[in-house]
């Protein structure tokens, strides 16, 4: 009888421990509009249309949200390292974290399996060549 006890208690404690955390919340993304560049690694700019990958062709669909962590950027594709390169590829959904730094966003890349981390800064240009 006992034991029903605890585990029910543990339900209860799992259950309110989670509901703590507010869902996902889509925010506005015209602070992130820009080219983003990283050493070593591709461009890329964020537009109202779409995240715009240099050599990758059409715009990709994204959202830029808060979470229990911080503001994220949601983006069907995924941070790889192909012959020695860092690359982005199209996949399911991968979340990026976006940070503000002197006012202005830094969005972190981690690449590969090893996670070669890259920060990602606007370039003031409205060049972007991507």
């Amino acid at each position: 009888m006992q034991s029903h006890s605890v585990r029910a208690l543990a339900l209860v404690a799992t259950v309110t421990a989670c509901s703590d955390f507010p869902e996902p919340e889509t925010l506005d993304a015209a602070p992130l509009y820009g080219c983003y560049v990283a050493t070593g690694s591709p461009t890329f700019a964020v537009t109202a249309k779409g995240v715009r990958i240099t050599g990758a062709g059409a715009a990709i669909p994204y959202r830029y949200e808060t979470h229990k962590i911080g503001a994220v950027l949601k983006m069907p594709v995924v941070a790889e390292v192909v012959g020695g390169k860092s690359t982005f590829q199209r996949s399911e959904d991968h979340f990026y974290r976006v940070l503000f730094v002197e006012g202005q966003p830094v969005i972190r890349v981690a690449f590969g399996k090893e996670g070669n981390l890259s920060n990602y800064v606007r370039y003031t240009s409205s060049d972007c060549r991507t």
